[in-house]
Parts: structure tokens; sequence; C-alpha cells
């Protein structure tokens, strides 16, 4: 019987974050809107639902809050007439001023910054499905969770952001001096990169797996998007693929599904740049925060 319980409570968790993506289909079939889309709400749900990630689930508010403020903040910098460097630079700077004076780090509302930004985003459908679908989320979180916001936020320290910060910007003026802008910024490697940083050690069999599963991950999703048509059944299979991908490993990483989803939105549907797009960023930006992170450790640390 407890067997039984707990199957049916994993049951549940899994098809209310399926639910959620099915929703969201819905809703850009019904406005005849692909960028209503958004990977990360996927990532978000799994979080929550499935993996059930505390520092997510006590502060619901901050579900609504943070993505819905990035979203605003990436929409409107997308509109301004600079290069497209600059404008990924902008917002990820703002981005992590919102984290560091709100004291709470929601890694995911990177990506609803970033991506009007890289998909060149100008309906407002983009930031009502942002504020509907994180606001229902948080609603959802609370209701189920019963939580009251009393579990301490996730911090990072100024130093970190600033470290993290300059690995991108190095990142961006090589693409920006190579005319590389392809390969500028993928959102949820941006995220996973930060949740890295902030360890207080990096090594580097994690770096490898979590690398492995992103890049399996997008070239995963860019395949069925190839295949598969209908949006509805398309987020179906890339929810269902994943999981069952995640599985087969042991490991737990929300933002593959968000990296499987991406390429519904891209233009450049080739499953195998993809992947290879999504193996060098991640080579270049984790690889910088390794290689930062064991020079602050070996000869900083010490002495603060």
């Amino acid at each position: 019987m407890f067997f039984k319980n707990i199957n049916a409570t994993i049951s549940r968790d899994y098809f209310l974050a399926a639910t959620m993506l099915l929703l969201m289909g819905t809703f850009s079939i019904i406005t005849h809107d692909i960028e209503i889309i958004l990977p990360e709400l996927g990532a978000l749900c799994v979080g929550c639902f499935i993996y059930k990630k505390s520092s997510w689930i006590s502060n619901p508010r901050a579900l609504f809050i943070l993505p819905s403020v990035t979203a605003f903040l990436g929409f409107g910098i997308n509109i301004l007439s600079i290069k497209l460097e600059f404008k990924i630079a902008l917002v990820l700077l703002l981005i992590f001023l919102l984290f560091y004076f709100s004291k709470n780090v929601l890694a995911p509302a990177i990506a609803t910054g970033l991506l009007p930004i890289i998909t060149n985003c100008h309906s407002v459908y983009f930031l009502i499905s942002t504020v509907v679908f994180t606001l229902l989320l948080s609603i959802i979180v609370q209701i189920k969770y019963k939580t009251q916001d009393k579990i301490s936020n996730e911090m990072i320290s100024f130093r970190t952001f600033f470290a993290y910060f300059s690995i991108i910007v190095i990142w961006l003026s090589f693409c920006y001096y190579n005319n590389y802008t392809f390969m500028l910024a993928i959102p949820p490697v941006i995220v996973v990169g930060l949740e890295m940083i902030s360890l207080a050690e990096i090594k580097l069999k994690p770096i490898l797996i979590k690398t492995f599963l992103l890049v399996c991950s997008a070239i995963i999703g860019g395949f069925l998007t190839l295949y598969i048509s209908n949006l509805l059944l398309l987020l179906l299979v890339d929810f269902v693929v994943i999981s069952f991908f995640l599985a087969v490993f042991k490991q737990k990483m929300a933002p593959a599904y968000a990296i499987a989803m991406l390429p519904i939105l891209l233009i450049n549907k080739n499953p195998l740049s993809f992947g290879l797009y999504v193996l060098i960023i991640c080579s270049a930006i984790f690889g910088g925060a390794f290689i930062s992170k064991y020079i602050f450790n070996k000869y900083f640390a010490k002495h603060i």
C-alpha cells in the first residue's frame, strides 16, 4: 500500500507538470502565436512538482514575480536599437542586480529575460503568457504545498555575480569579434552555469555530466521538432522522452526540459548543429566557471 501511494503521488506530479505544458501549448494554438511557448516553464514545473526544490516551492510569490519582471526587462531591451551582444549583456546585468537586491535567486528567471532577445520576440502575447502561467504556477504551488514563504531564499554573493557576469562578457566579446551571433546565449546553459558557480566548489565530473545531459536533450528536442508537427503532441513527447532520458542516467536536471523545448522557437532547427552550439557554449561558460572558482579557492578564499 505504501509503494502504491508513492507511485500515485509521483504520477500525479508528472501529470500536473505535463498539464501545465499542454495548457501553454493550447494557448499558443488559440492565439496562433508560437512565441507564447516558454521552455523554462517546463523546468519550473518539473522543479516544483517533481523534484520539489525547496527554495522554489517555499517562495511561490517569487515564481510569479521574478520571471515576469525579467520577461518585461528582456522584451523592453529587445526593442532597443543596439547590437544583440549588448542586449544580452544588458539584460543579464539587470537580472543579476535584480537577484542581488531582492535577495532571491530564481535561476530560471534568467531564461525568461533572455528568451525574447534570442528569439527577437515582439509579441505582447509572450508577456501575457509569462504572467499568466507563472501566476498559475505560483497559485498551484501555494495550494499544493501550503507554503508560507518561511524557508530562506537562495542567495548568491555580489562577488559571484560579478565573476559570472565577467565570464559571460568575455564569451559575448569573443562571439562579437568573430561574428558568431548564432552562439551568443542559450538560456538553459546560462541558468545551469549560475547554479554551478554558486557552489562552494566545482568538480570536473558534474560539469561533464551536465554538459552531456544538456547536449543530448538539445539534440533530442531538435529531432522531435522535425518529426512531430502537432504542438501539443510535441510538448508531451518532449516531456516524456526527457523524463525517461534523465531517469536512465539517474539524474535530476530541470533545465534539460527547457533546452529540449527550445528548438520549437528557433529558426535553425538542425538538431546536430544545435547540439554542437550547446556543447561549445557549455564548454566556454562551464569551463570559465570552473577556472574562476578554482583560482578563487586556491588563491583568495583563505584571505576572506
